[in-house]
């Protein structure tokens, strides 16, 4: 995920990098549907 990441913060980043970053940071939780998926809520949400 990193070397992912650094491709796209120095602009080397293909369209799939950019797809794989996409799909590990929703399969670890990342982003709002990765959150949801897992079943993962901030304190005091209900």
């Amino acid at each position: 995920m990193l070397t992912y990441y650094g491709k796209i913060l120095d602009g080397s980043a293909t369209r799939d990098h950019l797809t794989e970053y996409r799909q590990l940071a929703t399969a670890l939780g990342l982003t709002a549907d990765g959150m949801k998926r897992l079943g993962w809520t901030f304190e005091g949400d209900e």
